[in-house]
C-alpha cells in the first residue's frame, strides 16, 4: 500500500506540474519546456511567498482523517502533502492529498481573474486553456520524463534498467471547469493506469481550485481508481 501511494505521489506531481508550468507564472529564470526540464526543476513550481498548507488546520470529522507527511528537508509551513483516509464500514480508503492556500497581492494577480462575479478575465481564460491543453498532453509529457529518468539512471549507475520501467496511460481526462453547485470553485480529474516494472496501478486524481474569502485554495487528491466516487465527494466537502 505504501509503495502504491508513493507512485501516486509521482503521478500527481508529474501530471499537474506540467499544466501549472504552462498556464501559471513561473519563477524568474525557470524554463517553460517541461519535456526538457529535470524533476528538480519541477520543485521550482511549488508554491512560495504567502502560501501555507490548510489541511492540517482543518477540523476533521469521524469519517475522514488526515496525517501530514513530515519531510526532513521541508519546513512545517510548507509541508503541503499528507495521507488522507476516508473511513467506511467495509474498509478504509487511503489517498494522497495536497492542499495549498495562497493570498496576497501576488496571488490576486495570478488567480483573481478566475473568480469574478461575471465570470473570468480574458487573461485568466488563456491560462485555464493552457492548463487544459497541458493536462490533455500529460501522458506524452510524463512518459518522456520517465524515459529520460531511466536513461539518466543507466548512465549514472551503469545498471541496464529497462526503459519501460515506468509508463502511464491516461484513460480519461476531465478538463478544468466550473463547479455549478459551488460558488467560486473549479475542478478537474484524471483517470490513469501507471505501469511499474510490469505491475499496473489504476489511479485517480481529483483537483479542486476555489476562492474562499481573500484566499485561494488548491486541493489535489490521488487514490485508487475504484474509489473515485468517494474521493470526489470528499474533495468537494473539504473545499466547501
Amino acid at each position: 500500500m505504501k509503495y502504491g501511494m508513493s507512485m501516486a505521489a509521482v503521478l500527481l506531481l508529474g501530471t499537474v506540474s506540467p499544466a501549472l508550468a504552462t498556464s501559471l507564472p513561473l519563477p524568474a529564470g525557470s524554463g517553460t519546456d517541461i519535456q526538457t526540464e529535470s524533476l528538480y526543476d519541477v520543485a521550482a513550481w511549488l508554491p512560495s511567498g504567502e502560501s501555507k498548507p490548510f489541511l492540517p488546520q482543518r477540523q476533521w470529522t469521524k469519517h475522514v482523517s488526515y496525517q501530514p507527511l513530515s519531510l526532513p528537508m521541508v519546513p512545517p509551513n510548507h509541508q503541503y502533502a499528507g495521507v488522507l483516509t476516508i473511513h467506511q464500514k467495509k474498509a478504509d480508503i487511503p489517498a494522497l492529498a495536497v492542499g495549498v492556500e495562497m493570498k496576497g497581492k501576488e496571488a490576486d494577480a495570478d488567480f483573481g481573474g478566475m473568480f469574478l462575479p461575471g465570470g473570468y478575465t480574458q487573461e485568466a481564460g488563456k491560462k485555464m486553456l493552457s492548463f487544459n491543453m497541458a493536462l490533455m498532453n500529460s501522458e506524452n509529457i510524463l512518459n518522456e520524463i520517465f524515459l529520460k529518468t531511466s536513461s539518466s539512471a543507466r548512465t549514472i549507475t551503469g545498471q541496464l534498467l529497462p526503459y519501460d520501467l515506468l509508463a502511464v496511460d491516461m484513460k480519461q481526462v476531465e478538463q478544468l471547469h466550473k463547479v455549478k453547485s459551488m460558488k467560486d470553485t473549479y475542478a478537474f480529474s484524471v483517470r490513469s493506469q501507471v505501469m511499474v516494472d510490469g505491475w499496473m496501478l489504476p489511479l485517480y486524481i481529483r483537483g479542486v481550485a476555489a476562492k474562499r474569502d481573500d484566499a485561494y485554495r488548491f486541493l489535489m487528491i490521488t487514490g485508487w481508481d475504484n474509489s473515485r466516487e468517494e474521493i470526489d465527494r470528499t474533495a468537494l466537502e473539504i473545499m466547501r
